[in-house]
């Protein structure tokens, strides 16, 4: 049900690159059909990190393929000491091509629209 709901938001922008998905409740598991799947389907190459040297070295190695689509899958907590920092993919982002899930957001959507 989650995964549905997921695929829902990006389908809507499944054109758009780069794709900024904040999931600071980690409930997508990498290998999940919710993003990998996705984006595999779509032509996306996912960066799903939680920090930002992991980060730097998945984007330097994507940006040299023009024709690459990123979603970046962050996964940093709301709270932790360290954000994720990504101000190039931040800039290149639209405001609907940002994401962000949560279990509240998933509950209030799904039993509202019932």
């Amino acid at each position: 049900m989650i995964e549905s709901w997921i695929l829902a938001k990006l389908d809507k922008i499944k054109n758009a690159s780069p794709i900024i998905l904040r999931d600071p409740q980690r409930m997508i598991r990498s290998g999940a059909r919710a993003v990998d799947g996705w984006a595999e389907e779509h032509g996306y190459t996912v960066l799903f990190c939680t920090g930002n040297l992991a980060l730097r070295e998945m984007v330097e190695h994507v940006r040299t393929d023009p024709t690459a689509s990123i979603l970046l899958v962050d996964r940093s907590r709301e709270d932790a000491k360290t954000q994720l920092f990504y101000p190039d993919l931040d800039a290149a982002a639209s405001k609907k091509q940002k994401l962000e899930i949560s279990l509240r957001d998933f509950l209030v959507e799904t039993t509202y629209a019932a």
